[in-house]
């Protein structure tokens, strides 16, 4: 996923220098890790105020980055947790755990 998102900082936000772009690219993964780490401990107290909060805030950070697969799954996260839908938002945290592996990668 992180050629998709060079891609997109490059064609989208017409940004050429690698440094750069090397330098949003961390910023963005620290942010997907803490806000990940904060998501499964919300879960974990069922506190579907803060997850929703959570999944908010990463998937407007993942639309201006252009990570679209993980700003879907925030999506349907915020709306689960706003419904407080227990099993919809496991599922979620669980793509996005799936997805933090290939972003890591």
């Amino acid at each position: 996923m992180k050629k998709i998102i060079e891609e997109y900082i490059r064609n989208s936000l017409e940004i050429d220098e690698q440094e750069l772009i090397d330098e949003l690219v961390r910023d963005y993964v620290l942010l997907f890790t803490q806000s990940l780490a904060n998501m499964q401990k919300a879960f974990e107290k069922r506190d579907f105020f803060a997850l929703r909060i959570l999944a908010h805030t990463l998937k407007g950070s993942s639309s201006n980055i252009g990570a679209e697969p993980v700003r879907m799954v925030s999506l349907q996260l915020q709306d689960a947790a706003e419904a407080c839908d227990e099993e919809p938002c496991a599922l979620c945290v669980a793509e996005l755990e799936k997805l933090s592996a290939h972003l890591n990668n």
